[in-house]
């Protein structure tokens, strides 16, 4: 070895060793290590997830029977209701029907008595008692009932 000029002057030492900050605080120590705690932390919050939902679920499904069970009882109620009015018309239509009948059944026998002037066609009855002037199939007939003494 050669040697050098001798040193003067304070000896220098090399610094120490610095570690590197971390990014991560719980650093693992593996990928495949990080992969499957990555993992196991998707599927512990899909699975809260899904209890959520499921609650949220079965809530709305309780809560959508009580309503039916409510609309039931109030279609039920419409239905009777409905019921009793249709009777009720029905029953108003036959009196109305009833009373339009007997109108009728008075104005005809108002109007179709046994009288020659409510026959419909030529009036048999003499012209004296008849409104009609005397004709000469009225003077035959009135001759025939004389006769035979039928009208």
């Amino acid at each position: 070895m050669a040697a050098g000029p001798p040193r003067t002057g304070p000896v220098r030492r090399p610094l120490p060793h610095v570690p590197r900050a971390s990014t991560c605080p719980a650093r693992p120590r593996t990928v495949v290590a990080a992969v499957a705690e990555l993992q196991r932390a998707r599927a512990e919050a899909a699975q809260e997830t899904q209890k959520v939902q499921l609650a949220r679920t079965k809530a709305g499904l309780k809560e959508l029977r009580e309503e039916m069970g409510r609309l039931r009882t109030v279609y039920e109620a419409d239905t009777r209701n409905f019921e009793s009015v249709v009777e009720e018309i029905q029953g108003v239509a036959r009196w109305v029907a009833t009373v339009k009948e007997e109108r009728a059944r008075r104005r005809r026998r108002a109007s179709y008595l046994d009288t020659e002037s409510t026959l419909s066609g030529l009036s048999t009855a003499d012209s004296r008692d008849s409104s009609c002037a005397s004709s000469p199939t009225s003077a035959s007939a009135a001759a025939t009932t004389m006769l035979h003494g039928t009208a």
